[in-house]
C-alpha cells in the first residue's frame, strides 16, 4: 500500500493483516518502487493523491515495469470532505 498518510497505512495495514493478508506499505510513491522489487505483490493499493509524484505517472510506470501486478487507485478525501462537513454543520 502506497499512501502519504501514516494513520492511513496504519489503519489499512492492521486491517489486511487481521485479514490474513501480507501487507507492504511505501509512505511516498518514489519509495514504492524500491518496495515493489522484493517481495514481488499481487496486488498495489495506490493513493491518488501523493505529494512527492504524480499518481497515475506512477501507475504508468508500475504496469509498465510489473504488467502482472494489479493496481487500485483508493483516497481518503472523500472521508476528509464528510468530516469537513460534519465539522462545520456543528
Amino acid at each position: 500500500m502506497v499512501d502519504d498518510e501514516p494513520n492511513i497505512l496504519e489503519i489499512v495495514q492492521s486491517f489486511l493483516e487481521n485479514e490474513g493478508y501480507e501487507v507492504i506499505t511505501a509512505d511516498f510513491g518514489a519509495a514504492a518502487f524500491t518496495r515493489i522489487e522484493e517481495p514481488y505483490p499481487q496486488i498495489v493499493l495506490l493513493d491518488i493523491r501523493m505529494p512527492d509524484i504524480d499518481s497515475l505517472q506512477c501507475l504508468r510506470q508500475i504496469k509498465e515495469k510489473y504488467p502482472d501486478i494489479q493496481v487500485v487507485m483508493i483516497t481518503m478525501l472523500i472521508f476528509h470532505s464528510f468530516s469537513q462537513i460534519i465539522k462545520e454543520a456543528e
